[in-house]
C-alpha cells in the first residue's frame, strides 16, 4: 500500500469534522446542563 501526499490530503479535513461534531456535542451539554457563567468565567 502506497501513500502519496495526495491520498494524506484529507486528513485536515476529517480532523475538521471530527473536532466540529466534538464541539457540538459539547455545546448540546452546555445547553442541556445550563451552567452559571458567571461562576464559569472567573
Amino acid at each position: 500500500m502506497s501513500a502519496t501526499s495526495g491520498d494524506v490530503s484529507h486528513i485536515p479535513s476529517m480532523d475538521m469534522l471530527n473536532a466540529t461534531s466534538r464541539l457540538q456535542l459539547e455545546a448540546a451539554e452546555v445547553r442541556n446542563n445550563k451552567p452559571n457563567w458567571n461562576s464559569y468565567l472567573r
